[in-house]
């Protein structure tokens, strides 16, 4: 048995970068990086065959030199029965005699690459062509998409289906092989929960949670003036690409008029959840407390905003807008912030009353509504959590900038600047 000694480290350096060459190759192997093998080897593109002839998704990776080829549910479903043709370049073309085999297993198998005559290693390996001359630098081969995928599209799984090039010097049995992985994602996220859906001034929020896990989900919303199932999606509205699990619906709505919504989770390979559960809305127009409180008889001028009215002379639609979401969105879903909304409408016109003749206040006022538009603006951006943090930041920069102001002042003796 051998044994270590640390003389044996020291007197023979050699013999460590030895061990560490050849225990990285390994290592890569194992963390699935792909080597091309293959010296020259690169990846032309996919077409697809007879009726697949322009119907290939391009997340299947088609182009020239693609690192990502993706087939999903849907993908699996269109290209049943079909083929498509695959194209590589191996280029120079190396010298010598030598021979090329074309192979592919569907997820799970495998096929052996000793030689140019591949062969399954645990039960499927389909070979297009074996012990070729390799006579010219790009090879094309037609792959069986249904022998590709192996399962049926509604099976619920997810594997790397593999195609192999390899080449074999007959001269002196030397063999390399490059492989393209594609991934065949079966699986579908679960449905997510539509938790509630708020009405407005035609518009409505939607919110939902989601028991998935996997990274890179997005979520699509859909709805309708009338009740909608799997089958009717093509024919209803929606909206994707929605990375948070909220989202205001604010174009195309009409008030009075009863919507049906539903949300379904999209995972990375573009597979969609079952719908949620649907729920109703009806969006109308709200009549927001000055509305109210002049249609009561009250005189006092201005609009929702009483103080930015008094302060600009007329409400600012876009300020407007969002000081409106800022209080719709955000404000009246806590009981803190209904607090705050309830005493901004007590007090808010008596100060807009207080400010109304007097230009030099009213010019401090509108600076001093900046940051608050823009605080509004960003926490409707970041969520309450994101902005605390942007402050916090913001804050702890300020104060580095203080510091080192501070340190760089000749007015301060240097032992008093460095204990603040």
């Amino acid at each position: 048995m051998d044994c270590f000694h640390p003389r044996a480290m020291t007197s023979t350096p050699y013999r460590l970068l030895a061990a560490l060459a050849l225990a990285l190759p390994a290592s890569l192997a194992l963390a699935g990086v792909a080597r091309a093998d293959i010296p020259g080897f690169s990846f032309v593109g996919i077409e697809g065959v007879g009726a697949l002839d322009g119907q290939l998704d391009d997340r299947l990776g088609l182009t020239s030199n693609a690192d990502e080829h993706i087939i999903n549910i849907d993908d699996c479903e269109r290209y049943v029965g079909g083929e498509i043709e695959v194209s590589v370049r191996i280029d120079p073309r190396p010298s010598g005699s030598w021979q090329y085999a074309i192979a592919y297993a569907p997820p799970g198998k495998t096929c052996s690459t000793s030689d140019a005559n591949p062969e399954a290693i645990d039960g499927q390996c389909y070979v297009p062509a074996a012990q070729r001359e390799l006579s010219t630098t790009t090879l094309d081969f037609i792959v069986n998409l249904d022998d590709l995928i192996g399962s049926e599209c509604q099976a619920a799984t997810e594997g790397d289906a593999t195609l192999y090039v390899i080449i074999q010097n007959t001269s002196i049995s030397d063999v390399k092989f490059q492989t393209i992985i594609v991934d065949v994602d079966l699986r579908a996220p679960s449905a997510p929960t539509l938790d509630e859906v708020v009405s407005g001034d035609a518009r409505f929020v939607a919110r939902w949670s989601d028991s998935n896990t996997e990274d890179d989900l997005d979520y699509v919303v859909y709805y309708s003036d009338a009740p909608f199932g799997e089958d009717d999606l093509d024919a209803v509205d929606s909206r994707g690409g929605i990375s948070t699990k909220s989202i205001a619906i604010e174009s195309g709505l009409s008030n009075d008029v009863t919507y049906y919504v539903s949300v379904a989770t999209r995972d990375e390979a573009d597979n969609e959840s079952a719908l949620s559960n649907q729920l109703e809305v009806t969006p109308a127009s709200t009549t927001d407390f000055w509305e109210g409180y002049t249609g009561a008889g009250g005189s006092d001028e201005g609009g929702f905003c009483f103080i930015a009215t008094a302060a600009y002379g007329t409400p600012l639609e876009a300020e407007l807008g969002t000081l409106r979401r800022f209080r719709d969105d955000l404000l009246m879903h806590s009981e803190a912030g209904r607090w705050l909304v309830a005493r901004y409408y007590e007090l808010g016109r008596f100060w807009a009353a207080f400010i109304a003749d007097k230009p030099a206040l009213r010019l401090v006022v509108r600076v001093l509504l900046v940051p608050v538009v823009w605080l509004a603006e960003l926490t409707l951006a970041l969520g309450p959590e994101g902005t605390l943090l942007a402050l916090f930041g913001l804050f702890a920069a300020l104060r580095h900038l203080r510091r080192r102001a501070l340190l760089a002042s000749p007015l301060l003796p240097r032992h008093i600047l460095e204990s603040r």
